[in-house]
């Protein structure tokens, strides 16, 4: 997202821009990380740091480019510790890694990324392609070089038939739960692009998908309940056997009515929920929702609305949550950072990381918000080895 002009997203899929409403439940960009082992002096103590594999793409403009390595704990002397650990970032030199109009013509968003048999495999929405807003897969042997799975007039997941989900399917997450793959959608009804639910698929090899009757998550129908707006950017992992889903929900900040519409500055409030699920099938809204609001790091009062886009990660006996951060940027929506937060049980996060990466004017300096390098940022965690 560091090209300049930053296209609308509305613009770029060849839709007017919305009232403020449907600005305010857009679904956006999804963000990323991965790869290789690192080594890395911290002080006097040599520490091995291992890389986690999440989602391994961050949107620069309407193209995906690859961040590099991510470190999540360490080791020292041969055992765990909790002490604080770097988290290493390097930008892909050759970013963008799928560029705009690729593989047909059409704008690429919102990975969801994972190692599988010798490869990696990537679910990703394209923009106004032959089928609408669809879910495709790519692969690679190398995280840098894509090609699509199939056709890109054979997407695997399009929208319909339900009307919750009759216009547009994009934002996929995907687990792997035994045998079987589930993929999490934001499901659009209609071209407003609001009022957003989270679908939910499920395929034993990851190309065939048998869609769900009835939304994962639905919209509340409550007005201005949290998630009113949208439900919508899932991002899921799994821990023992359970499913635990994030995403991003939407609510006017300060009231709604039908004669003014939101109100409020900024107008929209943006957090992060979770619900559960021991099954696939049936899934519980934890009862503390939203679990992940908008910190000091990024107050109302400077137009930030909040997070979006959660990717969830659990290993080692934590869970990571990254996400977007929300501001109003001359007047339009836009995601300027991403942050990260830690938690023993998935529901209780401190936010660890409010600047891991944040837009700026010259994409070439890849710099956070002091200045320092984005390689310089500081996490507290436990070893956190992909599994």
């Amino acid at each position: 997202m560091m090209h300049a002009p930053l296209p609308d997203r509305r613009h770029a899929r060849g839709r007017p821009l919305q009232t403020h409403t449907t600005v305010a439940a857009r679904t956006s960009f999804s963000p990323v990380i991965v790869r290789p082992l690192t080594r890395d002096a911290l002080g006097a103590r040599l520490t091995w740091c291992y890389p986690v594999f999440m989602r391994a793409v961050v949107l620069l403009g309407s193209s995906l480019g690859l961040v590099g390595t991510v470190t999540l704990g360490c080791h020292s002397g041969g055992a765990a510790t909790d002490a604080p650990c770097r988290l290493s970032f390097s930008v892909h030199p050759g970013n963008p890694v799928i560029g705009f109009q690729d593989f047909g013509g059409f704008i690429w968003n919102d990975p969801s990324v994972r190692s599988e048999s010798g490869q990696y495999r990537m679910w990703l929405s394209n923009g106004t392609g032959p089928l609408g807003v669809a879910i495709h897969e790519a692969r690679s042997t190398d995280g840098l070089t894509w090609a699509l799975a199939a056709p890109v007039a054979e997407p695997q997941l399009v929208a319909g038939p339900s009307a919750w989900d009759a216009y547009a399917t994009e934002t996929p997450s995907l687990v792997k739960v035994g045998g079987t793959y589930h993929l999490f959608y934001t499901a659009v009804p209609d071209e407003t692009f609001v009022h957003h639910s989270i679908g939910h698929a499920t395929s034993t090899d990851g190309v065939t998908w048998q869609k769900a009757a009835e939304p994962a998550v639905p919209r509340p129908t409550e007005p201005n309940e949290w998630g009113w707006l949208g439900v919508a950017e899932p991002g899921a992992t799994v821990k023992d056997g359970v499913i635990y889903l994030y995403y991003a929900i939407i609510r006017c900040r300060g009231g709604f009515s039908p004669a003014t519409g939101c109100t409020g500055t900024p107008l929209v409030e943006r957090g992060i929920g979770l619900s559960t699920s021991t099954d696939g099938i049936t899934f519980t809204a934890d009862p503390g929702n939203p679990i992940l609001v908008q910190s000091a790091s990024y107050p109302a009062s400077e137009l930030y609305e909040g997070y979006s886009t959660p990717q969830a990660l659990y290993t080692r006996g934590r869970f990571y949550l990254f996400y977007d951060v929300a501001q109003v940027v001359d007047g339009a929506f836009r995601q300027v950072a991403l942050a990260y937060a830690v938690s023993d049980d998935g529901r209780v996060f401190e936010e660890v990381g409010p600047d891991l990466l944040v837009r700026v004017r010259d994409p070439r300096t890849h710099r956070g918000r002091s200045g320092r390098p984005i390689r310089d940022v500081l996490c507290r965690s436990q070893r956190a080895d992909a599994d």
